[in-house]
């Protein structure tokens, strides 16, 4: 098992939350790194997100001369910008691996976590004016589905700007969550000029929302130091290593 193998992700519940189950993920993550959570990108046959909200994506076509090893049956996108988290045990519906896609792919999970471009508060970064860097206050739905109350937008600056999916790293109150050599204490300071919020980021357990259904408020936001911590604990998880700043992709 190895990133750019591609699962499909069904569910016995017959009420479950997508249902579009059972659709195409590619993993992503280094199982020597984390071998009991795994994280995968969604795919999907339908590509009008790619015109409509430009999200960073990658299109598998069936025109590529590994196509054939993909499992895939048609046209496909991959979605980069909607990351979702499973166990490691859960990915035992193998259908195929991307190969030629997969250092595009690669590229394009840099971009969807947002690598290096700053957070929002900072009026000098890429970042500035988007969602990235904001701590948001999931539904009491989201939150069950999640795991997390709470999370840390790490999206691509220009894609979190349209309010549609964002990947975050899920934060929870220190008492709440045991600190590890991959979990990442933020301060978040309130939008309410309150005081800051020690809180506890675990980027291990990275996913996405949509803001429209899934988000109940914005509560406050980190400092670029602290989100330069929870980028290099992610390209450790992606890429095996702490990239160098100003790497731009792969």
């Amino acid at each position: 098992m190895k990133p750019g193998d591609i699962f499909r992700l069904p569910s016995a519940d017959p009420d479950a939350r997508d249902p579009k189950d059972g659709r195409p993920h590619v993993l992503v993550s280094l199982l020597e790194v984390d071998n009991e959570i795994a994280t995968v990108v969604y795919c999907s046959t339908a590509s009008w997100e790619v015109g409509m909200a430009a999200p960073p994506h990658v299109v598998i076509e069936p025109t590529s001369g590994t196509f054939a090893a993909t499992g895939l049956s048609r046209r496909t996108v991959a979605y980069p910008g909607r990351l979702a988290t499973c166990l490691v045990d859960e990915l035992d519906l193998k259908c195929g691996v991307l190969l030629d896609e997969m250092p595009a792919l690669q590229s394009e999970l840099l971009r969807a976590i947002g690598f290096r471009t700053g957070v929002s508060r900072s009026t000098s970064s890429l970042a500035a004016g988007s969602f990235r860097g904001t701590v948001l206050r999931f539904t009491a739905e989201f939150a069950e589905f999640s795991g997390a109350e709470f999370g840390l937008v790490i999206s691509d600056p220009a894609y979190s700007r349209r309010a549609q999916f964002q990947n975050f790293v899920p934060l929870y109150h220190e008492a709440d969550f045991p600190a590890s050599a991959s979990t990442v204490d933020v301060e978040v300071q309130s939008l309410l000029k309150a005081p800051a919020i020690r809180m506890r980021a675990v980027p291990r357990l990275v996913q996405s929302c949509h803001q429209g259904f899934d988000v109940l408020t914005t509560v406050g936001h980190v400092d670029d130091d602290s989100m330069v911590q929870v980028e290099d604990e992610l390209a450790i998880r992606f890429f095996g290593s702490v990239i160098a700043a100003g790497t731009a992709s792969l």
